[in-house]
């Protein structure tokens, strides 16, 4: 298993290296690559066309849903994403690029996210506050003994010294990088690859003070809701795009602080959860059982 490395940011990105003995040589770009996902609607089955022509898909046409990342506890992986990406009536996939440790290159599979399968935080909301915004899956990882890699963020919740989630959540003005994947941005993309910006903490809330709005995006109408955004929300000083909510924040020491979960109108500002709650919601889905399912899907590019 690979840990997800951050060395330093001053506004450039520097190399990542491995949770393994072995240094990881590429880039902290090229791993996050590995990490950090984009999430469209729909399973892929053997049987499907795209799943073995991967250049065949038209990445400006098939948006994306949401951005989702992998984080390890021990041997167990886990997809965390923000609840209203996760909270669909339909099932999910992402394209992923695995590292192989024996060819030294990326090889493509489909990592398929049934519906059912969500873990939501428990804090639910309630009339005058919006639920947390993050959601996990328990996912199938790769063994020591398979030559493939998941590149992770690290959680371990018995010693925090070696822990990516730490246990004391981010202050202003602390510098951060963001990693999320775009809608349309008026030019086409012929495969998949994650947004990188920077920007800083701008504001800690501890009390329930920012009302947010919920988006509508029903070409049918929506009713428009507002309601306090919970407690342990922050806001980031970056331009966020669509497509960007359930992607990681990472500060400079290489731990994960946050998740983006919404914007303002101008997308100027991003509303984010901390990693308390990352760290909640994986205790809580791994407690659950073991949903059994055909998760991994190998493909050919």
């Amino acid at each position: 298993m690979k840990k997800l490395f951050f060395w330093g940011l001053c506004i450039t990105l520097l190399a990542m290296t491995s949770l393994a003995i072995a240094v990881d040589e590429r880039s902290f770009y090229q791993q996050a690559c590995n990490n950090v996902l984009r999430l469209e609607n729909g399973f892929y089955s053997s049987s499907t066309p795209e799943s073995t022509s991967i250049s065949s898909i038209n990445y400006k046409s098939n948006a994306p849903i949401g951005t989702a990342f992998i984080v390890h506890l021990g041997r167990k992986a886990f997809v965390v994403t923000a609840r209203h990406v996760a909270e669909q009536n339909f099932d999910l996939h992402a394209r992923v690029m695995v590292y192989n440790k024996e060819t030294k290159k990326n090889e493509i599979f489909i990592l398929n996210l049934p519906k059912d399968n969500w873990t939501f935080h428990p804090n639910g909301g309630d009339k005058e506050t919006w639920p947390v915004d993050v959601a996990a899956m328990k996912i199938g990882a790769f063994s020591d003994a398979s030559p493939y890699s998941l590149v992770a963020f690290n959680y371990d919740p018995s010693d925090f010294t070696k822990s990516q989630l730490k246990n004391i959540d981010p202050s202003p003005p602390e510098q951060i990088i963001i990693l999320g994947f775009p809608g349309d941005v008026g030019f086409q993309l012929t495969e998949q690859r994650p947004m990188a910006r920077n920007g800083i903490i701008a504001m800690t809330t501890g009390e329930k003070f920012l009302k947010v709005t919920n988006p509508c995006n029903d070409p049918d109408g929506c009713v428009l809701k507002s309601k306090f955004a919970e407690e342990k929300t922050f806001l980031v000083d970056s331009r966020i795009f669509g497509g960007n909510s359930g992607g990681p924040i990472i500060d400079t020491a290489s731990n994960l602080v946050g998740i983006i979960t919404a914007s303002n109108s101008e997308m100027l500002y991003a509303i984010a959860e901390p990693a308390s709650r990352i760290r909640e919601t994986i205790d809580v889905a791994n407690e659950k059982p073991f949903k059994q399912f055909d998760y991994w899907l190998k493909t050919t590019k």
